[in-house]
């Protein structure tokens, strides 16, 4: 097992070198078939071949042994009363996209879906009043004049 790269949980767990994370059904599959293929070139007096695909068989299996696959969950994110700065219009019956502001006030560079209950413009700050699954349901920031009306809950 190696030591955490930096940014890393030192709780996290490592999947086994046999697990169906590392090796899934299409590297069986690829194995099995390398094997067969290594198998069949031996039996038909195709030495040098064989060594190639034994070989071949031999580098994939080293490289998948030495992937570093970390077994954890995502951790939850609760965007409820962060700003948001919108970047494709939302509106009634529109989903739109967003961008959240982080807790130090820095814009998040992820893109999440959103809709509100009324039409906000593109470039406008809205604050997340609830979520949806991963959609975002915005409303403008108090106070805040859209479409020339105030938008009402």
């Amino acid at each position: 097992m190696s030591t955490p790269q930096s940014g890393e949980s030192s709780r996290a767990r490592y999947a086994p070198l046999v697990s169906w994370a590392r090796f899934g059904p299409g590297s069986i599959l690829m194995l099995c078939f390398i094997v067969f293929l290594t198998v069949i070139l031996y039996l038909s007096a195709h030495t040098y071949l064989a060594i190639i695909s034994g070989a071949a068989g031999l580098v994939l299996l080293g490289v998948k042994s030495m992937e570093i696959i970390q077994l954890s969950r995502v951790e939850e994110r609760d965007f409820i009363g962060q700003r948001c700065l919108v970047i494709k219009n939302v509106g009634k019956g529109k989903t739109g996209v967003v961008r959240v502001y982080d807790r130090t006030g820095r814009l998040g560079q992820e893109l999440w879906s959103a809709e509100a209950k009324c039409t906000i413009p593109e470039a406008v700050e809205a604050e997340v009043e609830a979520m949806r699954s991963i959609v975002l349901l915005i409303k403008p920031k108090e106070g805040r004049r859209v479409d020339n009306a105030y938008c009402t809950t």
